[in-house]
C-alpha cells in the first residue's frame, strides 16, 4: 500500500512506534503484534504481517456492550495467550463469574485465533461476540516510520458467506470462522468488516470461538522464505542453576530464536535466523551469522545453513551503489525495496555494513573450519558451508570450554 506523506504531515513528525508494551508472537515470515489485552487497533506497530506487509491492521474482540477487562497476557515464541473478565456480565458482585481467554498462533504463514468464553454464573449467560477485521496493506518500513494506518482494503464476503477476504497486489488474505457467525459485514471506506455471534453459556460451561486467518502469496518478491522453526532441534538443551529463573529464561530465549528460523527459497533445507522482529524479520547477514555463531555449541545446522544462504548472494561485481564487491557478504535482503516515506529512504539489498567476513571466519574457525580469505568466491563459501554440514555432530571444544568457564560464575552451575 502507497502512503503519502504531505508537507502538513511533519508539523507533527512521525515517530517509530514502539514495542516494548506490544504482545509479540511470531514464525519465520509472519508475526503479530498487539497491545498486552489481545486487541489488534490500527495504530503503531500494531498488526498482524506476512512478508513484510500488514495483511491485518484490526483484529478487535468485545463480548456484550462493554470490553472484556485485561487480567493478564503471556508471549512466547509462536503463541500469545491473554486473559480477561467480562465483568459486566454474569452475576453481580466483587467476584467476576466470566472469563473471555484469547489463545493466538502463528501457524505457516497464517494466524490462528481461539476466543473462549468461560462462565461460573448460576444462570446462563447470553451476548453478542463482536469482531472488527481490517487489513491496510502497509508496508513494514511505513509503518516503522510512524505513519497512521492506511484505508482498510476492500473486503470481500466468502463464497459460503460466512468468511472474509481482501487481497493488494502481494497477497491474498481470507478470514474463515467456527462456528459459522450470526452476521458477517464485509465494512465499506473507512469501516472494518464486522463479525457477530451470539453465544450462550451455561453455568460451568465454555463456548469457543476459532478465527483462521490464511495468507497466500499472489507475486513473487526477493526472498520469499517460509518458516524454519520446524529444521532445528534445541529439545535437548537446558540449564540449571541455584536461580530457576535461569532455566525458564534460556528455554524462552530458545523458543523466540527457533520461530526467528526462516528457510533459503533457493534451497528450504538451509536456515538462517533473522534479524528481528517486526522491523528486520529477514536476512541480515552480520547479525544472522552472529546468532548462527552463539549457537554452535548446540549444532551445526544453523551456522551450515546460514553460511550456505550468504555464499549464494556473494557479491560478483563492483557496485558502488549498493557497495557490492566481488565476494563481499550483503547486509541487508528484503523481500522488496525498503520505502520509508517519511525520511525519504529506498533501499534495495545492500552490502553497506562491516563485520561479517570477519564473523564468518570465526563460525568456521569454532566449527573446526578454516578461511583464509574474507573474499571467499561464492563456490569456496559453499565448499567450506558443506564441509561445516558434515562435521555438525561435532562439538566446537573450545567454544563450549568458554561457555563452561563463563558458566562457572557464583550460583550458575553449568550451560549444557
Amino acid at each position: 500500500m502507497n502512503h503519502e506523506v504531505h508537507p502538513q504531515d511533519h508539523l507533527v513528525s512521525p515517530k517509530q512506534p514502539w514495542l516494548h508494551e506490544m504482545a509479540i508472537c511470531l514464525n519465520g515470515n509472519a508475526t503479530a503484534v498487539g497491545t498486552a489485552d489481545g486487541q489488534i487497533e490500527p495504530e503503531g506497530a500494531q498488526g498482524f504481517f506476512v512478508d513484510d506487509r500488514r495483511v491485518l491492521s484490526m483484529f478487535r474482540a468485545q463480548l456484550g456492550d462493554e470490553p472484556s477487562v485485561f487480567m493478564a497476557s503471556a508471549s512466547v515464541g509462536a503463541r500469545s495467550e491473554f486473559w480477561g473478565s467480562g465483568r459486566h456480565l454474569g452475576d453481580g458482585g466483587a467476584d467476576p463469574t466470566v472469563e473471555v481467554h484469547r489463545q493466538r498462533e502463528i501457524v505457516n504463514g497464517g494466524l490462528r485465533e481461539r476466543i473462549q468464553v468461560v462462565s461460573r454464573a448460576h444462570r446462563p449467560i447470553r451476548a453478542d461476540l463482536v469482531l472488527h477485521l481490517a487489513g491496510d496493506g502497509a508496508d513494514i518500513g511505513a509503518v516503522k516510520s510512524g505513519l497512521p494506518a492506511g484505508v482498510p482494503m476492500t473486503a470481500c464476503l466468502t463464497p459460503d458467506g460466512r468468511g472474509l477476504s481482501w487481497a493488494d497486489e502481494r497477497h491474498a488474505t481470507t478470514i474463515c470462522f467456527d462456528p459459522a457467525p450470526t452476521r458477517v459485514e464485509p465494512g465499506q471506506g473507512d469501516s472494518p468488516a464486522e463479525v457477530s455471534f451470539t453465544l450462550e453459556v451455561a453455568q460451568g460451561r465454555a463456548v469457543t470461538v476459532s478465527v483462521a486467518v490464511d495468507v497466500r502469496r499472489v507475486t513473487a518478491s526477493n526472498l520469499d522464505a517460509d518458516p524454519g522453526s520446524g529444521k532445528v532441534n534445541w529439545s535437548r538443551i537446558s540449564a540449571k542453576a541455584q536461580d530457576p529463573r535461569l532455566e525458564s529464561t534460556v528455554q524462552t530465549s530458545l523458543d523466540d530464536l527457533r520461530h526467528l528460523l526462516l528457510t533459503d527459497p533457493e534451497d528450504p533445507d538451509d536456515i538462517f535466523a533473522a534479524a528481528g522482529t517486526p522491523w528486520y524479520l529477514t536476512l541480515f547477514g552480520r547479525d544472522s551469522i552472529w546468532a548462527a555463531r552463539m549457537m554452535l555449541p548446540f549444532g551445526t545446522e544453523l551456522a551450515a545453513g546460514t553460511l550456505r544462504t550468504l555464499a549464494r548472494r556473494q557479491g560478483t561485481q563492483v557496485d558502488q551503489s549498493t557497495a557490492e564487491a566481488p565476494g563481499k557478504i550483503p547486509h541487508e535482503l528484503r523481500r522488496t525495496t525498503y520505502l520509508d516515506p517519511v525520511h525519504g529512504l529506498s533501499l534495495p539489498p545492500t552490502y553497506y555494513v562491516v563485520g561479517r567476513p570477519p564473523s564468518r571466519r570465526l563460525a568456521l574457525g569454532y566449527a573446526g573450519i578454516g578461511g583464509r580469505r574474507s573474499d571467499t568466491p561464492p563456490r569456496r563459501g559453499r565448499e567450506m558451508a558443506d564441509r561445516l554440514r558434515r562435521t555438525r555432530r561435532r562439538r566446537p571444544v573450545a567454544l563450549c570450554r568458554s561457555l563452561r568457564n563463563r558458566a562457572g560464575q557464583p550460583g550458575l552451575e553449568g550451560l549444557r
